[in-house]
């Protein structure tokens, strides 16, 4: 057994270091300015300003360049909560244009082609207004943008129009009073702001805005943020125990902890009877139907436990079919 445990560990690292090389070769710097704040009705926006500057010095600067927001199977995409595109174009150059102008149909909402001038440098700004229905959704409500009593739950996803093959700087503004809690590397000196590389590692995160509750566990190279949002952030003292003996104990198990920083984010949402989680990239999601303390310990604990394994098992691998998904879950 631990021959094959150390077999699966090696496996692991070795597909780290193909992603990680993969993400390592990026044509443009995005730089992106996210403040949350909400509409006059009370919904919860994000206004985003993008500059996106070409940076391969051993490539010719393209006339064009696509950027959009993924689709994901949500219903309608993503991009149809997009509201106020505009590109910020020099003077003389044509406005973006849905690419296959012909056949509107076939275009996904939140697909743009900007022409990109001399410099290399390309500008837009849009704002994302949280209307999503994560009813109707396939992967479950706990990855989709939700409200919460105190705050927002957004994902990567449902935030960044981006350009492929592009590595990031994101700062993120609150409302005063809120806070912001996501799983990016922090610039130094820059409050707020962080570096991203690679355009999967943006779209395939978490983040959290407002009032909740907030621990830090550091368990070898491994940064780990608890969020619990509303009432279940009055369960954060033993979620907080739970989480590190299973970190140290599956660390015990791999030889070290998942490299890097990951955000788990909690809150109560779930139908009654009901617990949901899933991940993006390095983070986790879960929704339950009521505050975890020790007397229901033996309902939540195998769940959280199972979700965070996925953070080994279901991350580091890259799967050539979705059925080999099954995988991640029976192991």
């Amino acid at each position: 057994m631990m021959r094959r445990i150390a077999i699966f560990s090696a496996s692991l690292c070795f597909m780290t270091a193909i992603h990680a090389a993969d993400e390592a070769q990026s044509d443009w710097l995005a730089r992106y300015r996210v403040v949350f704040g909400e509409t006059q009705a009370g919904v919860p926006t994000a206004e985003v300003e993008a500059t996106l500057k070409w940076m391969a010095k051993a490539k010719a600067c393209p006339r064009s360049v696509q950027v959009d927001m993924a689709q994901d199977e949500f219903p309608k995409g993503y991009g149809s909560f997009v509201h106020e595109f505009l590109a910020v174009l020099a003077e003389g150059l044509p406005s973006p244009e849905q690419p296959y102008a012909a056949e509107p149909l076939a275009v996904p909402e939140g697909r743009y082609r900007l022409p990109v001038p001399g410099n290399g440098s390309v500008r837009f700004r849009y704002k994302v207004v949280l209307e999503h229905d994560p009813s109707n959704w396939g992967p479950g409500p706990d990855e989709a943008p939700y409200r919460f009593e105190g705050g927002v739950f957004w994902t990567g996803r449902a935030l960044f129009i981006t350009a492929p093959r592009s590595d990031v700087e994101v700062s993120f503004s609150a409302p005063k009073g809120q806070r912001v809690s996501v799983s990016f590397e922090p610039i130094v000196g820059r409050v707020g702001s962080y570096t991203v590389l690679g355009e999967s590692r943006r779209r395939d995160s978490f983040l959290i805005a407002g009032n909740y509750r907030e621990a830090q566990l550091k368990v070898s190279k491994a940064v780990v943020t608890l969020a619990l949002g509303g009432k279940l952030g009055d369960s954060m003292p033993v979620v907080e125990e739970v989480v590190r003996r299973f970190l140290e104990a599956s660390s015990g198990v791999f030889g070290g902890a998942p490299p890097g920083r990951i955000l788990v984010v909690g809150n109560l949402g779930a139908r009654q009877g009901s617990l949901f989680g899933g991940g993006f990239g390095d983070d986790l999601s879960v929704l339950t139907d009521e505050p975890w303390v020790l007397s229901n310990a033996d309902r939540w604990r195998p769940f959280l436990c199972h979700e965070i394994f996925h953070l080994w098992n279901g991350n580091a691998i890259s799967f050539g079919d979705e059925q080999q998904y099954w995988f991640s879950e029976g192991a």
